[in-house]
């Protein structure tokens, strides 16, 4: 077991000012997030290099850092296998040289893919790389509270509020007659999850597998709800139950 020696511990010149230390709470505005969907469907988070620059500009000195560990053939590993077998990596901020700070403690994320753990075995160099990318979003709102809001379901600042960015304001239509009822009460749902699908695809086009087969999974052909197509499409979600799984699919795809 390590022990901790005088020379290890912070001595009286190098105790911290601790009013140097990053306090981020409010810092980050609704101008510095993203949104996934719309309505219902709409997912707010923080971009990973939007957090860093943010840093850079609030915290002074903190590098974004990762763990790693080299096996017995020599190998170096960036992700954890934890005891279940699944995969994680494991991120901290090392503190400026001088300022007195100890590095932060490790923070913890998950590897995940469509929002499922991802065996360890079976993690890539992509997979790992993003999820290091958004261990340090996550650890940012952690240790310096930098868009704690957005876990905390709390509003963020609009920088835009005393401006007035109303649209004028457009003439009402006339309604139309003998418009017919709407005969498919999901179809507004298919089409923001076909455009939510269509942004995904264009920065990992292997969601459209992963979507076909964890939605045949969920919903096997022989159980009720039953999806039976080969190739399952947004069109072959006609319940509530397989719009909701869709959008929780498109929302924790991993792939920021």
């Amino acid at each position: 077991m390590t022990q901790t020696t005088a020379s290890t511990r912070p001595g009286p010149s190098d105790e911290p000012n601790w009013d140097d230390y990053p306090i981020l709470d409010g810092v980050g505005t609704s101008a510095d997030t993203q949104t996934k969907g719309q309505g219902n469907f709409a997912a707010t988070y923080a971009n990973w290099a939007k957090v860093l620059r943010i840093l850079r500009e609030h915290a002074k000195g903190w590098q974004a850092q990762h763990r790693s560990w080299v096996d017995a053939d020599g190998r170096e590993h960036c992700a954890f296998q934890a005891p279940d077998g699944t995969a994680s990596v494991c991120v901290y901020f090392r503190a400026p040289k001088g300022s007195g700070f100890l590095d932060t403690p490790d923070y913890i994320q998950p590897v995940l893919k469509a929002n499922k753990p991802v065996p360890w075995e079976k993690c890539d160099a992509l997979t790992v790389t993003n999820t290091i990318k958004r261990g340090w979003a996550a650890a940012a709102s952690a240790h310096f509270g930098l868009f704690s809001e957005l876990w905390s379901k709390d509003p963020l600042e609009d920088p835009y509020q005393n401006e007035d960015l109303t649209p004028p304001a457009q003439p009402t239509p006339a309604p139309k007659r003998n418009q017919p009822a709407q005969s498919d009460p999901l179809a507004a749902d298919r089409d923001t999850l076909r455009q939510m699908l269509f942004a995904e695809y264009q920065q990992e086009p292997q969601i459209l597998a992963d979507f076909q087969a964890g939605l045949k999974k969920a919903f096997p052909a022989d159980k009720p709800l039953g999806i039976s197509a080969d190739k399952p499409t947004l069109e072959n979600c006609t319940h509530p139950e397989h719009i909701e799984w869709v959008k929780t699919f498109i929302t924790g795809y991993e792939t920021k």
